[in-house]
């Protein structure tokens, strides 16, 4: 009885031995490497401010505006791609009782919030001109020593069917 325990034992380990073996080695069999390259596009695009004003203001220098062009080019370099863009006004000191609104030179279109997309086309040299009406918020009356004022694009590759 005693060798037939033993024998069922052996058996037994045998077997969970195959199966661990087994398992082991089918972990790797599905495993394989590839390799690829992608290439990425290079945003092409120029920021050009018309005015860098610096001065001390009051309430009798509202409204103020600037004018400035944003570019799809940079000399002989244009973008490859369609882009997708948006302008964020930040302001250095959100305590200044003021506020803003950016219009689109070429159609008098005011973009209302920062989050609206627009596109600049491929292979096209593009120019856009916006207008950017810094107003006195009349409702607050507290006055802040100075603020800056930055006109910020955010950038994203189009998709079809995007926008």
């Amino acid at each position: 009885m005693k060798k037939s325990q033993n024998k069922i034992i052996i058996i037994f380990l045998l077997v969970l031995l195959i199966q661990m073996i087994g398992v082991t080695n089918s972990k790797y069999a599905t495993s394989f490497l590839k390799e690829g390259k992608a290439s990425i596009a290079e945003p092409v695009i120029e920021l050009e401010s018309f005015e860098n004003v610096e001065r001390v203001v009051n309430k009798l220098d509202f409204p103020m505006e600037y004018t400035f062009k944003l570019k799809n080019y940079k000399e002989n370099k244009i973008n490859e791609v369609d882009f997708l863009y948006n302008i964020e006004v930040i302001f250095s000191n959100n305590n200044f009782p003021i506020k803003y609104k950016i219009i689109d030179i070429s159609n008098g279109e005011i973009i209302e919030n920062s989050q609206t997309l627009f596109k600049l086309s491929k292979c096209i040299r593009e120019e856009k001109k916006y207008k950017l009406i810094i107003e006195w918020d009349d409702k607050k009356i507290e006055l802040s020593k100075d603020f800056d004022v930055k006109i910020k694009i955010n950038l994203k590759q189009y998709k079809i069917g995007e926008i």
